[in-house]
């Protein structure tokens, strides 16, 4: 058994504390090695408030793990040949075009750059919560949620960008307009596809 040869105490030990400390209410690992599940284990609770814990089956938000899937999603239209990576969004999405960048000082500036499909696979989109004004505005999308990517994209387009696109690595929203455009491409919503 391959299992034998790894010591999963430490990991354990580390996953636990998140639990403890209250960092993460609920957390599953899965250590897989040649296709065989070689570690895996629950932490915590599906349901926090009554101390349900997690199970094997439990139905929990996946979060973040939504950008790979919208990743894959993109990657499998571009070998379809329907766009290229270097294309700007706004042919696809057009209320991306002539975007602005918020400085802290208040001031607005035209873009000099279009966002591209690639910089949405790159986080380099301009597209981020880095300045308390664009946080303020994100947070009152999330606030007033619309539960529906096209309504969603059109508030994000009116929100300024932190930064020029294609310059800067932002962790953020900008996943939402890729799988806008999976579902403009394709004629299906993104869990269809």
């Amino acid at each position: 058994m391959v299992s034998g040869q790894y010591n999963f105490k430490k990991l354990d030990q580390r996953i636990r504390k998140f639990v403890d400390d209250g960092e993460l209410v609920g957390i599953q690992t899965k250590v897989i090695k040649n296709g065989e599940v070689i570690h895996y284990n629950n932490y915590g609770y599906s349901d926090f408030d009554e101390k349900k814990p997690l199970q094997k089956n439990s139905i929990f938000r996946i979060a973040s793990i939504t950008k790979c899937i919208v990743a894959v999603g993109i990657m499998k239209i571009y070998e379809r040949g329907l766009f290229k990576l270097e294309d700007p969004i706004e042919k696809y999405i057009p209320e991306f075009k002539n975007p602005v960048i918020y400085f802290p000082n208040g001031k607005l500036k035209p873009a000099k750059n279009s966002i591209k499909i690639i910089d949405i696979l790159r986080h380099t989109t301009g597209i981020g919560k880095i300045h308390p004004y664009l946080r303020n505005k994100y947070d009152e999308l999330k606030h007033d949620r619309s539960y529906d990517l096209r309504t969603e994209i059109e508030r994000m387009s009116k929100i300024p960008l932190a930064a020029e696109p294609g310059e800067l690595w932002i962790y953020g929203p900008s996943v939402s307009i890729g799988a806008y455009m999976v579902e403009k491409l394709t004629g299906k919503k993104n869990d269809e596809y």
